[in-house]
């Protein structure tokens, strides 16, 4: 609700409840940082229940990772995942608002019933994303982080990571979607070889493996790094890239601007009058 724009909605209405109310403050999360300043705000001397463990997976989710070569072949994974079935309500996370956007008009143009959600909208039309959510007259919601906390919809089974999301707590968040209330959820995430380390993280962060997965006609030629660190991590090549001959060639102008000069000697002119000296006499020219 922080994220969403309702904080000062939260601490109007506190305003009207009797001074000696009782404030409850609940959260999935205490390290947010909106957390902490509404709860200096709202909560006199306040008890902290904390329920888990912070970086505890769900484990009624199942983790899979598809590879991906491109943007291309990740456009085409997630349609044919999605175009598969097998789930009632599916959220689809982005990195980026523009790519949450642009995968929302991708769906849609292939058949899917699919909104964008995401922190550029106004209030009403994120109300109106989520009541056709609820209503089932849109089946897929492809969101920026913003939805990955407080939206509780039920049915969502499938949870789609596009980007993979910079650190395990936010793969929590999203992940967390689905899975709730004792039901079973799926979390799928496609990954390029550019998120291999960010993938390696999370699942040494939240000390779990995801289970690797291929669709039908669509394996990526990527299969992970060559070489690989003892934490998993692509190992990277220490040598150092080799000059080309234009390289080479290439000297600083000032090492050259001399080249090929002789430094001339320098010339003492020594008089009679200031060094004691007798004058010279000029050699009569030859006969």
């Amino acid at each position: 609700m922080l994220d969403m724009g309702f904080r000062d909605d939260v601490l109007k209405i506190a305003e009207f409840c009797p001074a000696n109310k009782q404030v409850l403050l609940l959260s999935a999360t205490l390290s947010h940082r909106g957390v902490g300043a509404i709860a200096t705000t709202l909560l006199q001397a306040p008890q902290t229940i904390a329920v888990g463990q912070v970086r505890q997976a769900h484990s009624s989710i199942d983790h899979q990772l598809i590879l991906a070569d491109s943007q291309d072949h990740k456009d085409a994974l997630l349609t044919a995942l999605l175009q598969q079935g097998g789930f009632h309500r599916a959220l689809v996370f982005a990195n980026k608002r523009n790519t949450a956007t642009r995968l929302a008009n991708l769906l849609k143009y292939q058949k899917l019933r699919s909104a964008a959600l995401h922190g550029e909208m106004s209030t009403e039309e994120r109300k109106q994303v989520m009541h056709q959510f609820h209503e089932g007259k849109v089946n897929v919601v492809c969101a920026s982080d913003l939805a990955a906390r407080g939206i509780d919809v039920s049915g969502i089974d499938l949870v789609v990571n596009y980007d993979i999301p910079y650190s395990g707590d936010n793969y929590l968040h999203r992940s967390g979607r689905t899975g709730r209330a004792g039901a079973r959820g799926l979390a799928v995430s496609l990954a390029n070889a550019a998120e291999w380390n960010l993938m390696v993280s999370i699942e040494r962060y939240l000390a779990l493996r995801f289970e690797r997965r291929t669709l039908p006609g669509l394996k990526a030629k990527y299969s992970g790094p060559k070489k690989l660190k003892s934490s998993g991590k692509a190992a990277g090549s220490k040598q150092k890239p080799k000059k080309s001959a234009a390289d080479k060639n290439k000297t600083r102008e000032r090492n050259q601007k001399n080249v090929g000069k002789r430094r001339a000697k320098p010339v003492v002119a020594a008089t009679a009058a200031n060094d004691g000296f007798a004058p010279l006499k000029k050699k009569p020219p030859r006969a």
